[in-house]
């Protein structure tokens, strides 16, 4: 525990931290991955401060199987080209949803590529 010294008299420990003089406790699923910065030498105590906090790290929820440390999300877009459709592509991996699957596994290229077939077969 470390003593402030403020007018308060609020003691904080590692792991809580002061919000206007009043002691406030981080959230476990927070607190668990925070990294603190070491306590200064000398007289004059200090709160420890907050250094870095670990990404929480999982699977790419849009099924493409790459490991995310970051939040999730799908850019939607209405295309015209080569035929009329709605383009969604993971933030994360940078894939776009396949059409015929519905999973996140091509890249532009290949998407137009797929596209294209359906264009030439609705043609005929």
């Amino acid at each position: 525990m470390v003593w402030l010294g403020n007018r308060r008299g609020v003691c904080a420990t590692v792991g809580s931290y002061c919000l206007n003089g009043v002691l406030m406790k981080l959230p476990e699923h927070i607190e668990c991955r925070v990294t603190w910065t070491e306590a200064p030498k000398g007289q004059e105590a200090t709160l420890p401060s907050i250094k870095s906090i670990e990404p929480i790290v999982s699977e790419c929820e849009q099924g493409c199987g790459k490991i995310v440390d970051q939040q999730q999300g799908i850019t939607i877009a209405k295309r015209v080209t080569p035929v009329e459709y709605w383009q969604r592509m993971c933030k994360v991996c940078k894939q776009f949803q396949n059409p015929s699957t519905g999973a996140y596994d091509c890249t532009l290229a290949e998407l137009n590529a797929i596209l294209r077939l359906k264009k030439y077969k609705l043609d005929k």
